[in-house]
């Protein structure tokens, strides 16, 4: 019997991880941003973003008025 994929990603050692998510950040240019207001209330949005490899950085553009730079900052 053949694993699930998420059996494979859970006997997946830390490297493997995090050789797998920068993969995916490299190959990507979109994705949800998922943040959480002082209340515990959940916002998700769609995001286009850069990932700096050689900074482990991953950038993206908001407005400060967002919703979603509120929830980050606190405001």
């Amino acid at each position: 019997m053949e694993k699930s994929k998420a059996n494979i990603h859970s006997n997946m050692n830390e490297e493997d991880a995090w050789k797998e998510i920068k993969d995916v950040l490299k190959s990507s240019f979109f994705a949800y941003l998922c943040t959480v207001n002082g209340q515990g209330n959940p916002h998700i949005t769609p995001v286009f973003f850069i990932y700096d490899e050689e900074l482990n950085l991953i950038y993206f553009m908001s407005s400060l008025k967002s919703r979603k730079m509120k929830n980050i900052f606190g405001k």
